[in-house]
């Protein structure tokens, strides 16, 4: 087959966290050919085969999709693009749609979280009661047919033979927004498969007994990573556990970190590091810890579990999925210091007592994340909808 690889998003492919690369590797391993298509802004060097259209808005021509003559087009869509995913659909091509999504969408639906995403990147008071009275005039005004943005992400399932999440609870949120518009239906196309994991981490070697270590990596200040609840839980986790050493990678760290740098001596700030170094850190550490607010995946869980590495975190979903009920990690009972703090106590004295051991969590995980395995799945969930 002929796989279309789809970025249609105002980012350059050199700029993206997403490796287009591994999945070129990976489809060409399954015996298929793999394109990466992108519009002309966003073209870059790169070192797989690019096919280049002359705006986004080519990209919403079936014509373009006949003379490409793909068989498969997997586009990047965070629930949207359905005017391109429609477009790719009339030119006979199956449309394979990698969402990056917790599934947590629309302002009804999913009210709490919507809000939080717009309040935390307020900058003063004043700016937030602005917000606040947004939200709650769409909240109570809109009604269920007063918001465009909800069809868009609707129109753009509907275009998509099959919406990929990153975990099953991820899909169980979607699938309440698909009910709260009387979709439900459209939750049949949806199927969970994880980001491919590049060889330098899944061939990486490991040593026979973990480092009493963990590590924190984030954009500290980006509200989305909470580092604030992160620095208050581990002021109470480390005054429990002083030998456990933390180390926190990431722009940004000295404001949230150093009063627990100052504090602790375990405690370390690593700043922007190359890949390198931080893979050989995971390698050694027992765990990653998020205090994040949401997380689309995020790609450095995966590469964690393929080192070995546990997870720890507050309850997100795609973190309650990849933990798996307790078997990969240990997630907070709920977004308190002190909730968070307990369940990196939970994850350490599981490590402490010889339940978790990185050679077998990574012997479980890295045949799962290679290029042609996540391939072979995302294909298989394509078929799985139309069996």
């Amino acid at each position: 087959m002929k796989i279309a690889l789809v970025w249609n998003h105002p980012q350059r492919l050199n700029e993206l966290s997403f490796r287009f690369g591994l999945y070129v590797q990976g489809f060409r391993a399954l015996g298929h050919e793999a394109t990466v298509v992108c519009p002309r802004g966003c073209a870059a060097e790169v070192a797989y085969p690019l096919e280049v259209a002359s705006s986004p808005g080519a990209l919403e021509d079936a014509a373009f999709w006949r003379h490409l003559g793909a068989d498969v087009a997997l586009a990047i869509t965070y629930h949207r693009k359905s005017a391109m995913l429609a477009a790719i659909q009339r030119a006979g091509i199956r449309t394979l749609a990698l969402s990056d999504s917790d599934g947590q969408v629309g302002l009804r639906a999913h009210p709490g979280i919507t809000l939080a995403r717009m309040w935390h990147y307020q900058p003063n008071w004043r700016r937030r009661l602005g917000c606040l009275k947004y939200f709650l005039g769409r909240y109570f005004f809109d009604g269920r047919r007063g918001q465009p943005e909800d069809e868009e992400l609707l129109a753009s399932t509907r275009h998509s033979d099959a919406v990929l999440f990153h975990s099953q609870p991820a899909i169980d949120c979607f699938r309440r927004f698909l009910r709260f518009h009387g979709e439900e239906s459209l939750a049949e196309r949806c199927r969970s498969a994880p980001f491919a994991v590049p060889a330098a981490f899944s061939q990486h070697p490991l040593p026979a007994t973990k480092d009493d270590l963990v590590v924190a990596i984030g954009r500290w200040s980006d509200p989305q990573k909470d580092a604030p609840l992160l620095a208050r839980a581990m002021g109470i986790a480390l005054r429990r556990r002083p030998s456990t050493r933390l180390e926190i990678f990431g722009h940004d760290a000295e404001p949230f970190f150093a009063d627990l740098a100052q504090r602790h001596a375990s405690v370390v700030l690593r700043g922007a590091q190359p890949l390198e170094y931080i893979r050989q850190t995971l390698g050694r550490a027992r765990s990653v810890i998020f205090a994040s607010r949401w997380e689309t995946g995020p790609h450095v869980a995966t590469e964690a579990l393929s080192l070995g590495a546990t997870l720890v975190g507050a309850p997100i979903p795609n973190l309650v999925g990849l933990t798996a009920d307790g078997a990969f990690g240990t997630v907070a009972a709920d977004r308190r210091p002190k909730s968070l703090a307990l369940a990196f106590d939970e994850e350490m004295q599981a490590w402490d007592a010889g339940r978790r051991r990185g050679l077998d969590i990574a012997a479980h995980w890295r045949p799962r994340l290679t290029p042609s395995s996540v391939c072979r799945q995302y294909l298989q969930a394509l078929e799985s909808v139309h069996s």
